[in-house]
């Protein structure tokens, strides 16, 4: 069962270059776990400058993201960690990181992914879960997280697509009433 959705950030100041290969390297050198997936990125997620979001590890593989809850023991399994590049201690503003919308999108989108799964997963910061820890920075502020966990299981074009799919319904439902009625009036002649 998972408990937290949490937040690290690459800690590299960010520029429009893509960290996620560098990270990889790096931490295929600290510590060579690769992962089923093929990555050595020690978190669940990476979400680059541009907000590109990609899985690195299963939900159930061993990260080396927040001690005591990295999958390295069933009963410490409760965590999926998400890495964001960039330095939030220095360049953050708001619900933008590094001046990029994409990458905050990219997360609350994660985030409503997860709840799919977790209704009750709560977001955290790095911080939250290790003590002695400022990642995922001193910028991103409480705030940001209770609008996090405040985020609907279901984004907009989930519930559009649920209205259009309810409108299909609808109008199936209609056609097997006409059509219920035109057999009735096919054996009513016969």
């Amino acid at each position: 069962m998972k408990k937290y959705l949490c937040l690290h950030h690459s800690a590299v100041k960010a520029t429009k270059t893509p960290q996620l290969h560098a990270v990889n390297r790096y931490h295929k050198d600290k510590w060579g776990m690769k992962s089923s997936l093929g990555w050595y990125v020690g978190y669940n997620y990476f979400i680059d400058v541009d907000g590109t979001l990609t899985q690195t590890r299963s939900w159930s593989e061993e990260t080396v993201a927040q001690v005591g809850h990295n999958c390295d023991t069933p009963e410490r399994c409760d965590t999926i960690s998400v890495c964001m590049a960039g330095n939030f201690n220095i360049n953050y503003v708001g619900h933008m990181f590094n001046g990029g919308e994409g990458q905050t999108e990219a997360f609350e989108r994660l985030i409503t992914a997860i709840k799919k799964q977790y209704p009750k997963i709560k977001v955290v910061g790095h911080r939250d879960l290790q003590k002695g820890r400022t990642c995922p920075g001193a910028n991103i502020e409480k705030e940001e997280f209770k609008d996090w966990n405040k985020l609907p299981l279901n984004d907009k074009e989930d519930e559009e697509k649920e209205k259009k799919i309810k409108e299909l319904q609808t109008a199936i439902d209609s056609l097997r009433g006409l059509l219920a009625r035109l057999i009735k009036i096919i054996n009513g002649k016969k």
